[in-house]
């Protein structure tokens, strides 16, 4: 019989690495969670588990006690009993072997059963990684502060810790009594971390074809308008629109009411060639911008014929839209499948509603497009702005008002 000691993440881990060097009938004996060093060790302690196993499943070890226990008792099979002393009728035998069968049937019982609570731990502990727990906490100087904050800005846990440790690394231990400063050091951390750009990369003379995509109900059409507004009533420039979409009828008109308002041209196009001819007719215009049709990320069919349209387009951007009340496992999928038709960048809308908003800190941090605008409201066109990454961070780390 073999026995070795194990420490790994959590349970699942545990018996794996169990399964792999003892075999698949090896049996856990004995489990405990230990701390986990330096600042991890401050942020979730015992997150890590130490667990003793053998080579031998639990009713072997039942039987083997057993054996050994009857041997010392009754003597080897066939020995005479000791003087003094009879052996006793077979149906007594019989019910102390019953007996002792069913104190090794429970014994067996009992192992399955605390097997079961060690990975309902487990299962409970990654429940419970959603979120940094902060009550129990003891952490030095300011960190405690700034992981309350973190906490309060729903940041997942497993990115929280990543900026504890960098905040560690960049503040002096002597500093971090400075909550301000902490917390400055902090939205620098995050600011570092967000790919940005500044906007449309427009080149004055130069015509710019801009296409923006994205799944229904994002607000693709009310961001189109307000960078209409923009570019044409501000910056003076010649803005022309086309719109693919035609599936909502309202989605057209009030892109021409609005075009109507500030008098630039709007083309509405349905086809490929539509679109080759519209484009040709806006030539002189410095800006372009295209609103497409609403794509599930989950209809291939949908997302091939916007792929058509805007091959045709040959747009020199493409943003994609995404609303900041999406879901993290709907941003996963729109980053996926929408990569095929070309994105730039990135369009964050509806941000005044994403409070608080640190969900999204990883999500645009892992994101292989930089972020163009921020837009946080219905006003055309004062409720939008191009990305700046310490005013981004910023928001990402707000917490809501009491």
């Amino acid at each position: 019989m073999t026995v070795k000691t194990f420490t790994a993440k959590d349970m699942n881990d545990a018996m794996r690495l169990v399964r792999q060097q003892l075999g698949p009938n090896a049996s856990i004996t004995q489990s405990r969670e230990v701390r986990r060093s330096g600042v991890l060790g401050w942020i979730r302690p015992g997150n890590r588990i130490e667990v003793t196993a053998t080579s031998q499943p639990p009713a072997a070890r039942s039987r083997r006690a057993y054996k050994s226990k009857r041997g010392s008792s009754a003597g080897q099979p066939g020995e005479a009993a000791p003087p003094g002393r009879t052996q006793p009728p077979a149906a007594a035998r019989r019910r102390q072997d019953q007996g002792n069968g069913d104190r090794s049937v429970s014994q067996t019982a009992r192992d399955d059963l605390r097997q079961k609570l060690i990975n309902l731990q487990s299962v409970v502990r990654k429940m419970s990684d959603n979120a940094i727990d902060t009550t129990s906490l003891n952490l030095p100087g300011g960190l405690g502060q700034i992981g309350t904050q973190l906490a309060a800005a729903e940041v997942p846990s497993r990115y929280a810790r990543e900026l504890m440790d960098c905040l560690c690394d960049a503040v002096p231990e002597a500093e971090r009594d400075d909550i301000d400063k902490m917390t400055d050091r902090l939205v620098q951390i995050v600011a570092q971390r967000l790919p940005t750009c500044d906007g449309i990369q427009y080149t004055a003379g130069q015509r710019r074809v801009v296409a923006l995509v994205g799944p229904a109900g994002v607000g693709k059409t009310t961001m189109i308008a307000k960078l209409a507004a923009e570019y044409h009533l501000r910056l003076k420039r010649r803005v022309g629109l086309i719109t693919a979409d035609n599936f909502r009828v309202a989605a057209v008109d009030q892109l021409r009411t609005f075009a109507d308002i500030i008098d630039v041209p709007l083309n509405v196009v349905t086809t490929p060639r539509e679109m080759r001819a519209a484009i040709q007719q806006l030539q002189d215009c410095e800006l372009v911008l295209i609103d497409t049709p609403g794509r599930s990320p989950e209809d291939d069919i949908k997302l091939q014929e916007l792929k058509s349209i805007l091959a045709d387009a040959e747009p020199d951007e493409v943003h994609l839209v995404q609303s900041c009340v999406s879901a993290e496992s709907h941003w996963r999928r729109c980053f996926e499948r929408f990569s095929a038709v070309g994105l730039t960048a990135l369009m964050l809308t509806k941000m005044d509603e994403a409070v608080p908003a640190g969900y999204l800190a990883p999500i645009l941090t892992r994101a292989q497009i930089p972020v163009s605008y921020i837009s946080d409201g219905q006003v055309v066109p004062d409720d939008v702005q191009t990305a700046d990454p310490l005013q981004l961070a910023k928001r990402l780390l707000e917490t809501p008002r009491a």
